[in-house]
């Protein structure tokens, strides 16, 4: 088991704002992070939230703020993205704890891997994730290779930086699934007509089964497959205590939009905090995934090009929730698999899908609580 598997504890990330300064001031100045880490030399707005092509957010633990986490676009900074061979998607990260009786617990693994499935994983337009990091910084690149980065390349020098920098990467995860299965859905999606009895503009592909079927694994291969599909969760909108009750917000923020050729703009739901996060925005595209459990109910049917049932044995379903949440989840995923139960009996989807495919192959699901 490595150190990310072994800290369960939730993590949730605040834009970082004027309130936080203080506090990361007092951060930055501890000896274990002044000799590796510091903002760039800019006027400190420039330094918060989401005001500039550098997304900041503070870390919490159990509602106690630990540290400091931020992503980028290689893309936006070409420069450097060419020294560190930056391809298309990818995004860059740099980290922090504050808290220094935190160090070396292996609460950075956890952390890391908590941000990128919250903010990274199982997005169509993130191909996967590159970090550079000092050769001699061996903590940090401990942390990274503990959560699957493999390092690439060594003695890279940055532009405007000193030092030399190692280059790990962890590409989006999706090669579970069989490329044959990838290629029946792209195949099915390409040719399915766009439904103009709704006014739709795009063809949207739902990948509906229950939780823990491998949803996330088989969409995040096929959006790759077709070129880095924008991708919706379903997880952005239900919650613990509202499986399957959210199709009205989907509609009128995802789908409706999508029909006079506007942009999807969606507010995330925080799944730990229990409560609407920041917001997503998707430009029209040829075509949108739609995953997660309940993506082809009833309601969303008429907005569909085609839709994919993913069938997996109920105890590897299980098995993979728990492996992810924890045993401490047992009872609230016995509630949603009931409730799960329901849904089938009810609508069917499985019978009104285009295309029934089993998840057994697919290892893990990369975002969203099922």
């Amino acid at each position: 088991m490595g150190a990310a598997d072994e800290h369960r504890e939730r993590f949730s990330f605040l834009p970082l704002g004027h309130e936080h300064l203080s506090l990361l001031a007092g951060w930055l100045e501890a000896d274990h992070v002044a000799s590796w880490f510091g903002l760039p030399a800019a006027a400190p707005e420039l330094a918060l939230g989401e005001r500039d092509a550098i997304r900041r957010f503070i870390a919490s633990r159990a509602g106690r703020p630990i540290g400091l986490i931020q992503m980028y676009r290689w893309s936006d900074f070409p420069e450097n993205g060419a020294a560190v061979g930056g391809r298309a998607g990818e995004v860059g990260i740099d980290y922090l704890i504050g808290e220094t009786e935190l160090i070396g617990g292996g609460v950075g693994p956890a952390l890391i891997d908590a941000f990128l499935e919250r903010f990274a994983s199982g997005r169509g337009d993130v191909s996967g994730v590159r970090v550079t990091l000092p050769e001699a910084d061996e903590r940090s690149w401990g942390c990274l290779e503990a959560i699957g980065f493999r390092r690439e390349r060594e003695g890279v020098v940055i532009p405007g930086q000193t030092g030399r920098q190692f280059v790990y990467v962890r590409d989006r995860e999706g090669a579970g699934v069989a490329d044959e299965v990838v290629m029946r859905v792209v195949g099915l999606i390409r040719a399915a007509p766009v439904p103009l009895a709704t006014g739709m503009r795009c063809r949207v592909l739902a990948i509906d089964g229950p939780g823990g079927a491998g949803k996330s694994t088989l969409a995040i291969a096929v959006a790759r497959a077709l070129g880095d599909a924008p991708v919706v969760h379903t997880d952005d909108f239900a919650a613990w205590d509202n499986p399957l009750d959210w199709h009205a917000r989907l509609l009128d923020q995802v789908l409706r939009p999508l029909c006079v050729g506007a942009a999807a703009r969606y507010q995330r739901y925080d799944w730990d905090a229990r409560q609407l996060a920041e917001w997503q925005e998707i430009e029209p595209r040829d075509v949108l995934i739609i995953e997660g459990v309940g993506a082809s109910q009833r309601a969303l049917r008429p907005y569909l090009a085609a839709s994919v049932w993913v069938e997996t044995n109920r105890a590897e379903r299980l098995r993979r929730g728990l492996e992810r949440d924890g045993p401490q989840a047992l009872a609230l995923w016995e509630e949603w698999m009931r409730a799960e139960d329901d849904y089938i009996a009810r609508e069917r989807p499985e019978q009104a899908a285009d295309l029934v495919v089993s998840g057994e192959r697919c290892r893990r699901g990369a975002d969203g609580r099922r």
